[in-house]
């Protein structure tokens, strides 16, 4: 069928793409006598949920691997780093359906060039890769879940981007890739390691009501415009160590359960009001900019700043650790205002203006710790 498009081309192409995708989105799975989904059975014989059984691998791998194929440059080079090294195909002018979708086999659409996919609501059992690929129209994984780990690596999302509801259940990669318009991670699970390192967010990204359940690394990123983490739970370590955040940041509601680094990122405006902070927290400025790293209140236009002023807004209502009260587990750097008619004192017992020590091993907060 594949040769029959690329032999006479023309609207037939899509024809194809849209018979090999409904293909894939029929239910394939074994079925038992009642017909209830078979599942691979665990060790003590109980069935084992993440594997549902299929004798449909065969076709289903040879399905994705025409498509694959056919959204690359024949000449697609998988060792280029570049991050824009995918070329289109004979297939990239076409939409890939692929929402409902459960796939047994492993995802491999690395330098892949696509002009619109939908995958909401799939479930891939197996490795997800889509490195170095070209997304030029809406790229869709709302409420998808991946049971094997999903590599997005210097991936490039020229159209809005929405992973809102997903579920990673290993680890995610995200290094090097430009987000040109809105991104979503909203109510998204990532259960494993997640990295970020490396991203631009040329505009809006949503990480509201995410939840981190390992280390969630953001390291030397680009933040364009707002960037939203409200009600975020980050239950490993956090790191956004070197990044700049060019616009607004909401981090108001979140909760870091280890500790989060910031040292040298650099602020527009940052708001952590009512965040937890249950262990250490070191926003040491850079080496370069600590000697001018405060915010001028006087001036119309404030540059970016190390959170060396307006700590008042910017921590109002947040919990820190008093078992690190007097600690270097706990870092601020020092409080320099360049407005003398607005020259009030910014820390109240080591703490921003507004923030304030709380013990975490309370009964209030012992429920979370066990979280």
């Amino acid at each position: 069928m594949a040769d029959v498009a690329d032999t006479y081309e023309g609207p037939y192409h899509q024809r194809v793409v849209d018979i090999l995708c409904g293909y894939l989105r029929t239910d394939r799975l074994l079925k038992n006598s009642n017909g209830e989904t078979r599942y691979a059975s665990n060790k003590d014989g109980s069935p084992n949920y993440d594997l549902p059984l299929s004798s449909d691998g065969p076709v289903e791998s040879a399905i994705l691997s025409i498509i694959a194929n056919h959204l690359r440059s024949p000449c697609a080079d998988s060792d280029n780093k570049d991050g824009d090294s995918a070329t289109s195909g004979p297939w990239s002018s076409y939409r890939i359906d692929l929402h409902n979708t459960t796939l047994t086999e492993q995802v491999n659409f690395a330098d892949c060039h696509f002009k619109q996919l939908d995958l909401r609501r799939a479930k891939l059992l197996d490795l997800a890769i889509f490195s170095r690929s070209h997304f030029i129209g809406s790229a869709s994984f709302e409420y998808s879940t991946f049971k094997q780990p999903a590599r997005f690596d210097r991936t490039h999302f020229e159209s809005t981007s929405s992973f809102h509801g997903a579920n990673f259940e290993r680890d995610t990669h995200f290094n090097d890739v430009k987000f040109d318009l809105a991104s979503y991670f909203n109510e998204v699970t990532f259960a494993g390691t997640s990295k970020f390192c490396g991203t631009l967010f040329y505009n809006l990204c949503d990480f509201t009501g995410s939840t981190f359940m390992q280390d969630a690394l953001f390291y030397n990123i680009k933040f364009g415009l707002a960037s939203y983490f409200y009600e975020v739970t980050f239950a490993g370590r956090s790191d956004f160590h070197k990044s700049v955040f060019s616009d607004i940041c909401y981090f108001t509601d979140s909760t870091f359960m280890q500790d989060a680094l910031f040292k040298e990122t650099e602020f527009f405006k940052a708001k952590f009001d009512k965040c937890t902070f249950m262990q250490g927290v070191d926003f040491t400025p850079s080496k370069i900019e600590s000697s001018d790293a405060a915010w001028t209140l006087d001036t119309g236009n404030p540059p970016l700043y190390m959170l060396d002023g307006n700590l008042k807004s910017t921590f109002f209502g947040a919990n820190f650790n008093t078992k690190l009260r007097n600690t270097d587990k706990i870092i601020f750097p020092e409080h320099h205002r360049l407005s003398i008619s607005r020259s009030s004192q910014s820390k109240m017992n080591g703490l921003p203006e507004g923030a304030v020590w709380v013990d975490f091993e309370t009964p209030e907060y012992h429920s979370l710790l066990q979280e």
